[in-house]
């Protein structure tokens, strides 16, 4: 017999166990709102008991944000190759992770950018980090058509 899967309790199965409102149990995690220390402190404990994580789509829709960053690398093989942009794209990476983000890589060939419009399109990201540019530059001509800070 295989392993049991193990359910990913929501805010409103700790709402329930503990018999306050999600809101209550929202309040807690956030650190946000009016709420009493004895039951913030109950309701941490017992998510760590349980070892609850939040739903980072559910958090995303609610502060409408993605929680991704858009890397685009320049597609040319000597470019890629160069230890300057493998470094470059480590510390994103790092400083990404500490913020709760996650990088989506998109290489640019010969200025076509349809992948970073589709990116950009779709809303896949909360912001883009250009590797190269240059004086004129088609992605940033798009990306200020799509009034994205630059």
């Amino acid at each position: 017999m295989g392993k049991e899967e193990k359910k990913n309790i929501t805010i409103a199965d700790v709402a329930e166990a503990l018999g306050v409102s999600k809101t209550t149990v929202s309040r807690a995690i956030s650190g946000k709102g009016r709420i009493g220390q004895e039951t913030r402190d109950r309701v941490l404990k017992y998510i760590e008991e349980h070892d609850y994580k939040p739903n980072v789509i559910a958090k995303g829709l609610a502060q409408s944000k993605t929680y991704n960053l858009c890397v685009v690398m320049p597609g040319d093989y000597d470019v890629v190759d160069l230890t300057f942009f493998q470094e470059c794209l480590f510390g994103i990476q790092e400083i990404a992770g500490i913020m709760e983000y996650d990088i989506l890589l998109s290489i640019c060939k010969n200025n076509d950018i349809s992948s970073l419009e589709r990116i950009i399109s779709n809303r896949k990201v909360d912001g883009v980090i250009l590797m190269r540019t240059f004086v004129e530059d088609r992605q940033i001509e798009y990306l200020q058509e799509k009034k994205y800070r630059l």
